[in-house]
């Protein structure tokens, strides 16, 4: 099984095309095999650092809060920021910097800035999916 990129993509196999264009995107995506793309934008990778900061604060969060319920000897907010970073360091390579007093202000009920934008937009993420889908069914 082969893919080859060119003005359209195509799914070549034994030297016969099968597919090309938007059935092949969806064909591969089916069958879970990676599709050749160009390289991510610079806003792209942001938006991905992004998320991926944020599911490891909501992990530093629920173990902050996790800890707080001990009795005895409890970790601080430095301490758990630490322990965060060298866990994920060692899982993925990356090194991902962890903020106490962010941590501080989201283990309080506070809203991260990522939440506060995602409020600020004119389509909530469920009218974006209907607007789309709308979209392309109409196209």
């Amino acid at each position: 099984m082969k893919v080859k990129e060119g003005f359209a993509l195509s799914y070549v196999t034994s030297g016969h095309t099968f597919f090309s264009g938007p059935l092949l995107t969806t064909l591969l995506t089916i069958l879970n095999i990676p599709i050749p793309r160009k390289a991510l934008s610079i806003t792209k990778k942001a938006q991905i650092s992004h998320k991926e900061h944020n599911c490891v604060m909501a992990q530093a969060v629920a173990e902050y809060q996790a800890e707080q319920t001990k009795t005895g000897k409890k970790h601080g907010l430095q301490k758990i920021c630490m322990d965060i970073h060298q866990a994920y360091l060692q899982e993925t390579g990356n090194v991902i910097h962890i903020n106490h007093c962010t941590l501080n202000n989201l283990a309080k009920g506070g809203q991260s800035m990522s939440d506060f934008n995602a409020d600020k937009r004119w389509l909530s993420c469920g009218k974006e999916d209907i607007l789309v889908s709308y979209i392309l069914n109409n196209a």
